[in-house]
């Protein structure tokens, strides 16, 4: 659905809390085994490069499980995204964000299945969800949904 809510992404790079690993820069991946997403593309720059080991998984969870069990040095996902799955798992103490994070003008739409119901009304949502974009509304709302604190997970843009 029109207009996108954010006009911007970071790609982060969550490493457990105890690693000694510094990933100040985009050199610092080489050589790192780093799980992503099956399917997934997260920068042109990261996506494209043969010297990062990429291990596709199928689900977030399964990433951060690949991280605690040592099988990969680090994830890489949304920042705001992993944050709700870092408190499901009850491991948000034991893993932190790198300093490095990948930042693209990504615009991030509201989705709606060709499934769904909701389709039939499409007409009547779209306007109301523009109007709580262009209110702040929607963004508020976003904001709710994390647990307190998950500023401290996710580096400003």
């Amino acid at each position: 659905m029109e207009p996108p809510y954010q006009h911007q992404s970071q790609k982060a790079f969550f490493v457990l809390k105890n690693s000694p690993l510094q990933l100040k820069c985009f050199e610092d991946l080489s050589g790192l085994h780093i799980a992503t997403s099956i399917n997934a593309r997260y920068h042109t720059r990261f996506d494209d490069n043969s010297t990062v080991e990429k291990i596709p998984v199928q689900s977030v969870e399964q990433k951060f499980e690949m991280l605690l069990l040592g099988r990969v040095d680090a994830v890489i996902h949304t920042c705001t995204g992993a944050v709700s799955v870092l408190k499901k798992m009850g491991i948000e103490k034991d893993v932190r964000v790198a300093a490095f994070s990948l930042f693209d003008n990504n615009p991030v739409y509201i989705g709606i299945s060709r499934k769904s119901q909701l389709m039939n009304e499409l007409p009547l949502v779209e306007p109301v969800i523009r109007e709580m974009i262009e209110s702040g509304e929607l963004n508020g709302i976003i904001q709710k949904k994390y647990p307190a604190g998950w500023e401290k997970f996710c580096l400003p843009p």
